[in-house]
């Protein structure tokens, strides 16, 4: 499963591929999704930082930018980071494991708060294990 996330306007960046977002401090995001069975699955994160205000790139610890919930259980963002774009004007989007997350049987939900303004995210994706 993979979320895109909703364009707002203005904080919308073309990345060469697709329109990714930007986060403003304090917004939220929830996803409602189901599962035929409880399982465990990888979650990760598709995105960049943003540029400083001396128009450099740098690596995004993500503790420090999200709080991330998958029913209700925090995800641990600890040592999660995004790194940096080798280019200062050539947005490369990274994908980071967050690490594994439990799924439920029926209803669950994915909750993410920003802390910060910023950065710039694609996407969310739960991946099976095998």
């Amino acid at each position: 499963m993979s979320a895109e996330l909703p364009q707002w306007g203005a904080a919308s960046v073309y990345s060469g591929t697709s329109y990714i977002t930007t986060w403003p401090a304090e917004a939220e995001l929830a996803i409602d999704f189901n599962a035929d069975a409880a399982k465990t699955m990888a979650l990760s994160i598709t995105g960049a930082p943003k540029m400083n205000s001396s128009w450099q790139y740098e690596d995004l610890n993500l503790a420090e930018a999200f709080e991330i919930k998958v029913n209700d259980v925090a995800v641990d963002l600890a040592e999660k980071v995004l790194p940096a774009p080798a280019g200062m004007w050539q947005l490369e989007l990274a994908e980071v494991d967050l690490g594994d997350v439990a799924i439920k049987a029926g209803a669950n939900k994915l909750t993410v708060k920003a802390l910060v303004d910023g950065p710039y995210v694609d996407c969310f994706k739960l991946t099976p294990r095998a």
